[in-house]
């Protein structure tokens, strides 16, 4: 037995929230056992909406017992390596390779390396072709390709259409090969078992092709055509710590009506989808009640184009002054309507305003389709001069295509302009955030076969934008680690050769016991690189390959 208690916020492995499913998760009458992984520490991971959603989802079969299991701090990490321990799930305890299969959620590419830390610590193979239980499947990558070497199948897309022919096929071939398994499960859509498959760069780009011998179906994204009819957890289990996003989430849509040429998401939550009111004032209702919550979010890539959203927030708002909750949105698109969104919140006590503006020019914002009428902000400043929102916050880009020095400078003048007019409006104190992140050329997006900038040009603009605006009295600046936002990008891009660099650095970062943060070090990144000789440049530059390296996972299907 380990006590918990040694190790740092030792809540974080107890797995007794309230809201757990009432299953007994030792019990051998389940024929599949499943536990899903999250790459993180729990308190990032239980931020998650979609795990949460597949957790619930899993468990709400009667055959199936679903538990999770998270990437333990370096404590943990090191005492289990110590005392020769396998990394377990919460619920029961049960080491991850006793398990019929391990569903990764990995949402970042910067996760690629806890996630073999996760294999190492389970004393799984990391390689698929050494694998033979547990079936380890990995969902939430919009390009998988790095990890096919260590993964039997990525699912695409959202999970709910598909959850009940995973869990027949699991149930049905528990006792066959792995090879049979991947065989019926790569022949349901969303499921992507790349064994079956081969991807080879040539001098006109990469060639996709099924293996003759193999049987499955080509790779597509899955999407739920009505989200209004999908499983909805309305139960969402409530954590003893303060984790990351501590706070009660409503998904009020899916996708973005809006075709901003950087954005990845608009592409992979394709297309745009809403929620009834109704049914969003009821899972509202239901999810404080279940939980207890002080603070809730209505979630969106884009809350303020759901078709409802007057009346939904007018009713939410009333619904949270009744219970003295907080209520929130996530960033807000400037348009003619926010003045009117924000007013909605004015009855409420206190709260932030997050606005994603990208560009300060007009030109770059047309050139990047970042339709936003930014004369909105005037508005923006009136009802913050008139309300309790203690904190307001600015996101821009630096190193789009097409930027100019002049572009650049635009930036501090508008952040300069908007802060006094602000200050103009409001006697109070303001906590006034200007977030800047690089340009990363994402699969998928519009610019996906744009080029990143290279570090040191980056570097020369976040400079000046930190040194003007912090002529600015009273503006926070916060600006991103360039190197870690370049390694996401390669990462982003990567293709099949790319696993060897990545499984490098995971041995070099295993015989040092180094600390997690340590994964983001450019450095050892590049000493890989230069082993194998690959060219982290073909990553980063602009792609002219044609098809690329993730091409063949463009489609989608509703079903």
């Amino acid at each position: 037995m380990i006590n918990f208690a040694d190790f740092r916020r030792p809540l974080r492995y107890l797995g007794r929230e309230w809201n757990l499913p009432k299953k007994d998760f030792k019990s051998a009458r389940y024929s599949l056992r499943i536990c899903l992984c999250f790459p993180e520490l729990y308190e990032v991971g239980m931020s998650s909406l979609g795990f949460n959603i597949v957790y619930r989802l899993l468990n709400s079969f009667d055959n199936t017992a679903c538990e999770r299991c998270f990437l333990p701090a370096e404590d943990l990490r090191d005492f289990l390596i110590d005392k020769n321990i396998e990394l377990f799930s919460l619920e029961s305890k049960t080491p991850l390779r006793e398990f019929d299969a391990l569903g990764f959620t990995i949402n970042s590419e910067l996760n690629f390396i806890n996630f073999l830390w996760m294999l190492y610590l389970a004393k799984i193979p990391l390689a698929e072709k050494q694998r033979k239980r547990p079936l380890v499947i990995v969902g939430g990558l919009p390009n998988p390709e790095p990890l096919s070497a260590f993964v039997d199948a990525f699912y695409l897309g959202e999970f709910e259409p598909q959850a009940g022919k995973f869990v027949n096929i699991l149930s049905s071939f528990k006792n066959s090969s792995k090879e049979q398994i991947l065989e019926n499960i790569s022949q349901v859509e969303g499921f992507y078992a790349p064994s079956f498959f081969s991807l080879r760069k040539g001098p006109k780009g990469y060639n996709f092709s099924a293996e003759e011998d193999k049987k499955s179906v080509f790779p597509v994204r899955v999407f739920a055509r009505d989200i209004n009819k999908i499983f909805i957890p309305r139960k969402p289990l409530v954590p003893y710590i303060q984790t990351v996003h501590d706070r009660a989430v409503v998904e009020i849509s899916r996708g973005c009506p809006n075709r901003c040429k950087f954005c990845q998401a608009r592409a992979i939550y394709s297309p745009y989808r809403q929620r009834d009111e109704g049914l969003i004032l009821s899972l509202i209702e239901d999810i404080y009640y279940n939980t207890g919550y002080e603070s809730m979010s209505l979630l969106g890539l884009s809350t303020v184009n759901h078709s409802q959203i007057n009346s939904i927030l007018d009713r939410a708002v009333k619904f949270s002054l009744g219970n003295k909750i907080k209520l929130s949105l996530p960033s807000l698109r400037l348009d003619k309507s926010i003045g009117t969104v924000l007013e909605k919140f004015l009855p409420l006590s206190s709260g932030g305003i997050t606005i994603a503006v990208e560009a300060a020019s007009e030109r770059l914002r047309t050139f990047i389709a970042k339709e936003i009428d930014i004369s909105a902000l005037e508005d923006v400043a009136k009802i913050f001069g008139v309300s309790n929102f203690t904190t307001l916050k600015l996101y821009f880009m630096a190193g789009l295509p097409s930027e100019t020095k002049q572009d650049v400078w635009e930036i501090p003048r508008l952040v300069k302009d908007f802060y006094y007019l602000c200050r103009r409006a409001s006697r109070r104190k303001i906590q006034f955030n200007i977030s800047i992140s690089c340009f990363m050329p994402k699969p998928f997006s519009r610019f996906e076969r744009e080029r990143m900038e290279d570090i040191e040009e980056l570097e020369d603009k976040i400079k000046f934008l930190r040194k003007e605006i912090s002529r600015i009295y009273g503006v926070r600046f916060i600006y991103p680690d360039i190197g870690r936002q370049v390694l996401e990008t390669i990462l982003s891009r990567g293709d099949r050769n790319i696993a060897l660099v990545i499984e490098d650095v995971f041995w070099n970062l295993v015989k040092s016991r180094a600390d997690y943060r340590d994964n983001f070090t450019l450095y050892l990144w590049d000493k890989s690189f230069d082993k194998f000789n690959i060219d982290r440049q073909q990553y980063l530059g602009s792609y002219k390959f044609s098809p690329s390296a993730w091409a063949h996972l463009s489609g989608h299907k509703g079903l």
